[in-house]
């Protein structure tokens, strides 16, 4: 089965085939047909992908959920596959483009028990001839010289089993010959699923640039569930061919989530399951309000009209066979009690129906059934409890718990027989009211932990990831499924054969990670809006609200870096622990390299290219030593580069030429500043003697009046200005503060107009223009040393003042007025951090020792979401190339936090 699984996507990657081959057999002008024709019509599943090399870059490189499937063995074999073909793909744009602009459907049939699939596509192009034979040799190994022939096509067949044909412009591949002729015969006879006109509707629907569509025949789809699972639920499973006609969904791919969003459509002459609950406008979840938030599913259904529902809940079972025990069970109970259970039972019920399960432990499950009630509930109840105690002369104990009454019904199986077995399976029926709810469940202690749940607010409404899952749903629907999978996986298990089973037992780990799935149906005028979500979210870290996290092997104190992935254009971590050891980290939380270092790092992490390839390479500095390493965590030539004196501060990359001939100065102990190639060679040419002090902010270069300056200062704020050769470019005669903690160039048109700026340890602003005239700019009276930062955050072209003491921000406009101002509760020990948006508005970011991370807009305000946590300086950036922001950050327990912005 498993490997039929593999087959299933791998096979339509080789799809191409019929492109080149149809060469062999057909004229080029020769008519070609939709090839959603060729699917034989008992098709369970149907996948149409319409860009299917995108489709698998995105799955692949940004998805964190397919990151961790290849966990899975199953997944990490079709995983490389898929690699294998799509570097085959990279050698032919021609061939990558044809196979991106083509619908590909993949379906799956049930044969003999097995499960088959068929890759069907109408070709676009046929003057492929020799490229698909380079494909051919490079993958597939078909038999070309020994052809069958069924009514008139040639069948090929490779040594694998898989086969593939021709037939009126349609490529036609699968993993059995029979599903081919199938087809063959299917489209000589011109019948297809185009015929039903629901199915022709879906397929107009279907969206024309989505990553792909899902169509599911509900008439079939039962027998390919059936096969997956336990012995005893296959009756039940099978009945769902009852549930609706068929369902199409546009297949929508997130980093950390699958969406699927389209329409379902019920039969027309008889009623199906879904048809229950036509003509009855959508609801909101209320019920979410008293629902503890542990619970592993949920089932709720929302209907205007109570009344119409049960009517049309009879009809379908007068269809399925099920009203016949049904309605003997409620004329016994009418006979022996006189209660009317449709009349008495459901005659209170409004609104919303749930049906939901909460594990305890491993081996208690606790399930519910919740129905929102007028106010005749309690009523009716207390008549029907009454008339109970007369027959069976048998005293109902009333329990008080917490200010709530809990009762019974003494019959057994009336909630079955109510809502069906395969909803709800409680054989007693204790109930209490919680709000406008009746809560029904076996026994009293499941109550009681429901009673405990509210009195705590422990429930979904204060679940903030139940919240944020919700933000991918209708807030109103018709039928709403939810599911927490790590809650789940035990129910999982239970419910499948043993081959699956043994999966969920040995790849629990892997599967907990995987937070919510939801399924929801919502009627409108002709259909069935229809919503599938999966979100990808380990259960230890709900609280914290991340993408995703990664735990290193020690704790972390260095600032995380976004450097960009070359081949991707997405993003990776770069992160130094406490123990010294650096490690590269992918989009989706996997560790790439590691390398052991004997020294923290003093620089920032810069990327640079080396070889002028668009191949990047990453350079940074500790205190003896320059590492320079390529992607893959190798050594560049001459790397590492041992100081002969200390390094006091961060390494600088310069480009004179902006020609990528790169050169890089750095500052030592001795009082020298010393410049070296990107291969390690030192720059005899720069010959500059030495500082009166050392230097411990970073080496900077630009380019002003057409001349080259490289700048530095010293800790004195003595100002050294030279060029390329290190000879004086510049001579000043005024100093800048002493113990400045940065610097920055302001240029203009020449020397004059020209600026070094810092602040002072008091908060003055020092201008010291490049022709030599200071301005001193006094601005606050600051008790500590703040931290100071010259940005335009507002992109107005006016840079503002950024000033961050021990426990304010504060931000002023260069005529000196105070454009914000933030006072912290909390301690602030870090410089701030500045990030640029899209559209060049500038945010700035803070951490407090409390552990605390705040981003602010430029006009002062907290961005929303904000604070959240984190010990140390972040970083935020598109990680996924996708338009969005991440916010990279670490926790006190050695993990890196990724958030995903709104």
């Amino acid at each position: 089965m498993w490997k039929r699984i593999i087959f299933f996507v791998v096979v339509a990657s080789a799809l191409v085939v019929g492109f080149f081959w149809y060469n062999y057999t057909k004229d080029v002008s020769a008519k070609i047909s939709s090839a959603v024709n060729a699917i034989p019509t008992d098709a369970c599943l149907i996948l149409e992908s319409k860009q299917s090399t995108k489709t698998w870059k995105k799955l692949s490189q940004t998805n964190i959920m397919w990151e961790e499937l290849l966990n899975i063995e199953t997944f990490s074999s079709f995983h490389q596959q898929l690699i294998s073909i799509d570097s085959l793909f990279d050698l032919n744009e021609e061939l990558k483009k044809g196979l991106e602009d083509n619908s590909i459907f993949i379906s799956i049939h049930q044969l003999k028990n097995k499960s088959e699939f068929l890759v069907v596509s109408s070709l676009l192009d046929l003057t492929y001839k020799e490229k698909m034979e380079f494909f051919l040799k490079s993958y597939r190994k078909f038999d070309f010289s020994n052809p069958k022939s069924f009514q008139g096509f040639s069948i090929y067949t490779e040594n694998n089993g898989i086969s593939f044909s021709i037939v009126n412009g349609i490529v036609l591949l699968s993993s059995t010959n029979e599903l081919i002729e199938l087809s063959i015969s299917q489209l000589l006879q011109e019948k297809s699923f185009l015929e039903d006109k629901n199915f022709n509707k879906l397929i107009a629907a279907a969206g024309k640039k989505v990553d792909a569509t899902v169509y599911v025949n509900y008439k079939t789809f039962p027998k390919l569930l059936s096969t997956c699972l336990n012995v005893s639920y296959e009756k039940e499973v099978l009945s769902f061919a009852q549930f609706a006609n068929a369902s199409a969904w546009d297949i929508t791919l997130k980093p950390n989530a699958i969406s699927l969003t389209g329409f379902t459509y019920t039969n027309d002459s008889v009623i199906d399951y879904l048809s229950i609950f036509k003509n009855q406008k959508a609801q909101k979840n209320k019920v979410k309000s008293i629902i503890p938030k542990r619970i592993s599913s949920f089932l709720h259904f929302g209907v205007e009209d109570f009344s119409l529902f049960l009517k049309k809940y009879k009809l379908y079972l007068k269809r399925t066979s099920g009203s016949e025990s049904r309605q003997k069970y409620f004329d016994d109970i009418k006979t022996k009690y006189s209660i009317d259970v449709e009349a008495d039972f459901l005659n209170w019920v409004e609104k919303e129906i749930v049906f939901c399960s909460i594990p305890i432990t491993s081996d208690t499950l606790y399930s519910y059934v919740i129905l929102n009630s007028n106010n005749k509930a309690n009523k009716l109840l207390e008549e029907m409890t009454s008339k109970i105690t007369l027959v069976d002369e048998v005293k109902i104990e009333k329990l008080e718990y917490k200010n709530n009454v809990i009762s019974e019904l003494s019959f057994k199986n009336v909630l079955p027989n109510l809502f069906g077995s395969s909803l709800i399976n409680i054989e007693n029926a204790f109930f209490t009211s919680i709000n406008s709810y009746i809560v029904f469940a076996d026994n009293a202690n499941a109550l009681k932990y429901f009673i405990d749940q509210n009195e705590a607010n422990k429930t979904l409404e204060h679940d903030k990831n139940f919240a944020a899952f919700s933000d991918n749903i209708d807030a109103e629907t018709n039928v709403f499924y939810y599911s927490s999978i790590p809650r789940s996986l035990n129910g999982y298990q239970s419910v499948f054969n043993s081959l699956f089973a043994n999966v969920f037992e040995d790849k629990k780990a892997t599967l907990s990670k995987f937070e919510a799935f939801s399924l929801q149906f919502t009627a409108n005028k002709h259909s069935f809006f229809s919503n599938v979500h999966l979100k990808f979210n380990p259960d230890y870290k709900q609280e914290t609200g991340t993408l995703w996290e990664t735990k290193l092997d020690t704790t972390i104190s260095s600032k995380p870096y976004l450097l960009i992935n070359h081949n991707t254009k997405a993003k990776e971590i770069f992160v130094q622990d406490d123990a010294n050891k650096i490690y590269l980290i992918s989009n989706t939380g996997k560790i790439i390299w590691t390398k052991q270092l004997s020294e923290k790092i003093m620089s920032d992490v810069i990327q640079l290219d080396v070889y002028k390839n668009d191949k990047l390479q990453l350079v940074f500095n500790t205190r003896s030593t320059i590492y320079m390493y390529d992607r893959n965590g190798n050594e560049m030539k001459g790397f590492p580069l041992k100081l002969k004196s200390f390094a006091t501060n961060a390494v600088s990359v310069v480009d004179y030429e902006n020609n990528k001939d790169y050169r890089l100065f750095i500052a030592t102990e001795n009082k020298r500043v010393v410049c070296y190639k990107a291969n390690a060679e030192q720059v005899t040419a720069f010959k500059f003697d030495k500082t009166d002090e050392q230097v411990i902010t970073p080496i900077q270069f630009f380019n002003n009046s057409s001349k080259d300056h490289v700048c530095f200062v010293d800790i004195k704020g003595k100002i050294y200005i030279v060029n390329r050769q290190g000879e004086t470019r510049i001579q000043f005669k005024e100093t800048l503060a002493q113990g400045i903690r940065n610097y920055f160039i302001d240029l203009g048109k020449d020397y004059s107009k020209s600026h070094i700026i810092v602040a002072d340890t008091l908060g003055n602003v020092i201008k010291m223009s490049l022709a030599g005239k200071k301005e001193i700019i006094k601005n606050d009276d600051f008790e500590t040393s703040p931290y100071f930062e010259y940005r335009d955050i507002d992109n107005d072209k006016l840079k503002e003042f950024i000033f961050l003491t021990r426990n304010s921000l504060l931000v002023y406009s260069q005529d000196n007025t105070l454009l914000f101002k933030y006072q912290f509760n909390e301690k602030i020990s870090r410089q701030p951090l500045l990030f640029t948006e899209f559209n060049g508005n500038v945010k700035i970011g803070v951490v407090t020792e409390q552990n605390n991370l705040y981003l602010f807009e430029n006009n002062g305000n907290i961005a929303t979401g904000f604070p959240k946590y984190g010990k140390i300086a972040f970083d935020i950036g598109d990680l996924n190339n996708a338009k969005t922001y991440n916010l990279v950050t670490i926790g006190s327990d050695n993990y890196i936090y990724v958030y995903q912005l709104r």
